[in-house]
């Protein structure tokens, strides 16, 4: 079953009250409190472990200080080919639009 990482004002509606008694949830809730991670489920869920997935945000890079990536080669075709698109859709929606000559 996986977990729902919501922000604590969600995860408060989630948490029961006294009127909430036997209430199923369809997932487990996660939310970050207080530097910790809370595990919000029903009394009919029993969790056995969590795994946790990490994604790392890569250091910035540059060729004008020499900065390297730390990413892999492997990488680099795609960093190429979507900066690439990323650029050309930004200079076409900048662009005036040219009206058709009569």
């Amino acid at each position: 079953m996986s977990n729902v990482l919501v922000k604590q004002p969600e995860a408060n509606s989630v948490i029961n009250q006294a009127y909430d008694q036997h209430r199923i949830l369809r997932n487990p809730v996660a939310v970050l409190e207080q530097g910790k991670i809370k595990i919000i489920h029903d009394e009919y869920t029993t969790i056995n472990d969590v795994d946790i997935t990490y994604i790392k945000l890569p250091a910035e890079f540059s060729i004008l200080t020499d900065t390297a990536c730390e990413l892999p080669m492997e990488c680099f075709n795609d960093l190429v080919a979507g900066a690439t698109d990323l650029y050309i859709r930004h200079l076409t929606a900048t662009q005036p639009k040219q009206q058709p000559k009569k």
